[in-house]
């Protein structure tokens, strides 16, 4: 049997810290650890004209409490720095529960990336970083 359950989460810590290291290279910049897992997603515009407008179904290719990288179907509405709306299906489960937790986070557009086949990759911040507990 699948429920749903719709939160929205935030962490209150992060686990690593932005380094320049001496010799002019960088480490990894990023705060959260990164999961290569697919989740079922909707992302809508939140502001402007179009935010009633424009919604689209994809998975993520990655996922972190800090953002995601997710490819849609190509649109002009998704443009660098633009607000939107992301919705992840999250897979729950116990010895003897399944359930889909809905996690609702805005999130900031911070790369768009052109892909195959009329598609874009798009590399989303959430404005408040999320608990999502997927290790």
């Amino acid at each position: 049997m699948t429920m749903g359950k719709k939160t929205r989460q935030t962490a209150t810590d992060s686990t690593q810290q932005n380094v320049q290291q001496d010799d002019g290279t960088s480490q990894e910049r990023r705060q959260f650890c990164r999961y290569c897992q697919q989740y079922t997603s909707a992302l809508s515009i939140s502001q402007g004209p179009e935010a009633s407008e424009v919604s689209v179904c994809s998975q993520t290719d990655n996922i972190s409490n800090g953002g995601c990288y997710l490819v849609v179907p190509q649109a002009d509405s998704f443009v660098v720095h633009r607000q939107v709306e992301l919705e992840l299906r999250i897979p729950r489960q116990t010895l003897n529960t399944y359930m889909l937790e809905t996690v609702c986070a805005p999130a900031d557009i911070l790369r768009v990336e052109p892909k195959e086949e009329n598609q874009l990759g798009l590399a989303l911040q959430f404005n408040d970083p999320l608990d999502l507990q997927l290790d």
